[in-house]
């Protein structure tokens, strides 16, 4: 027999496995196989992910049953696409902050509708329609949906994704001739689905007490919120593991806008600012094929900056009054950098390690144009839109309103 037909003859393979074969003084042939480790044959660049690995390795070799399970995973793959399935799994992370969105939007949405109803209790509302002598002390309750899709690019070696939100929120509030105070709670849901198949769900509930004062022409705007989120992550990779997180988001919104048009068309300038903490609390991940990581606790704060400026129109109509309302804004996020968290490998030695997760963009613009009917001073029906662009991210949403006046 040849060396060649031996070779062919050879029933274990594998990119672990390496097969020498020699010819002894008396014209045998024997195979010599020798098990290579996952650093020499997949080669990372990254210092902490060839840690990783070679705590695997150990765990391994030390009886560990997921660790064994992951090595003979490892040993049927190609060196190349083991590498980038280790890099995905143990390197980078979902950025699962974007889950606030589902409180954010919500605080958006009661925002808007503050100033909306001050346009609709101010001198500039026209005669016969909804004006302050018809608002004032009047108690109104509401109703909205919304919704969300986003789209964000590769940065590098992180991922983009598609994140999409949904949601509902209910209030009651009263309008005065200078003020809007009122009270709200909502539900969402939203999703991450990034381009290397990972995803992250999460259901989100959340309250807000919010108040708008009219001082001198100028609106001052405050809302406050904090929501609870139940998230689950799954990975995309070969090795399957699956999550279930708690996190909270905590926010807050100070703006002021001041009329600088009256007239058929109002216009109003508005500077704002924005806080929010997104707190994630540590957990665990479950795989059958792969060492789970148990990732750390998380904080990541939002500080944003809001300029820009609302419209608004209104025209009396012999059955309603008929609303056109248009918002533009540039967006100035303080905390942009991509986030570290730190996590140990189950069963392993107790070293830290680490992985990345995408950052926000610093800067995006918002443009917006919403419609509205008013029937008898009493209901209220709307729709809208809104998009948002910035370098790297892009993102439309929507939402639809039904309120009532007592």
């Amino acid at each position: 027999a040849t060396t060649a037909d031996l070779q062919s003859m050879l029933n274990t393979s594998g990119s672990l496995l390496g097969v020498a074969l020699q010819t002894t003084a008396g014209n045998d042939i024997i195979a010599i196989i020798n098990r290579i480790s996952m650093n020499d044959v997949l080669n990372p660049q990254n210092p902490d992910l060839a840690a990783v690995i070679n705590e695997i390795e150990m765990m391994s070799l030390a009886g560990n049953e997921v660790a064994n399970r992951q090595v003979a995973l490892i040993n049927t793959l190609s060196p190349q696409y083991a590498l980038r399935q280790m890099e995905q799994f143990y390197t980078r992370g979902l950025p699962t902050y974007v889950h606030m969105d589902g409180v954010l939007q919500g605080i958006k949405y009661i925002n808007h509708r503050t100033s909306e109803m001050l346009m609709q209790t101010s001198y500039f509302t026209p005669e016969g329609g909804y004006g302050p002598a018809n608002a004032e002390g009047q108690w109104r309750g509401w109703i909205a949906g919304y919704g969300n899709q986003g789209a964000r690019d590769d940065s590098g070696a992180l991922s983009g994704y598609d994140s999409t939100t949904f949601g509902s929120v209910i209030g009651v509030d009263a309008a005065f001739e200078k003020a809007v105070v009122g009270a709200a709670g909502g539900m969402a849901n939203s999703t991450i689905d990034q381009n290397d198949g990972d995803t992250s769900d999460a259901s989100t509930g959340y309250g807000a007490l919010y108040a708008t004062v009219r001082m001198n022409d100028v609106d001052v705007d405050v809302i406050g919120s904090y929501g609870t989120s139940s998230i689950e992550n799954e990975s995309g990779t070969v090795f399957g593991s699956k999550a279930d997180i708690d996190a909270s988001t905590m926010a807050f919104y100070i703006g002021a806008s001041e009329e600088a048009i009256n007239g058929p068309i109002t216009f109003a300038p508005v500077v704002a600012f924005q806080a929010a903490n997104y707190s994630q609390d540590a957990y665990k991940e479950e795989s059958q094929n792969a060492v789970g990581r148990s990732v750390d606790s998380y904080d990541r704060w939002s500080y944003q900056s809001i300029l820009g400026a609302e419209m608004a129109n209104v025209q009396s109509l012999k059955r309603f009054d008929f609303i056109t309302r248009g918002r533009f804004a540039w967006n100035h996020e303080f905390n942009s950098d991509t986030d570290t968290l730190n996590y140990t490998l189950i069963g392993g030695n107790g070293d830290t390690h680490y992985f990345t997760v995408q950052g926000q963009d610093s800067d995006s613009f918002d443009f917006g144009l919403n419609f509205g009917m008013l029937f008898k001073e009493r209901l209220e029906l709307s729709v809208g839109a809104e998009g948002r662009f910035g370098s790297e991210f892009t993102s439309i949403s929507y939402n639809g309103k039904i309120q009532y006046t007592f």
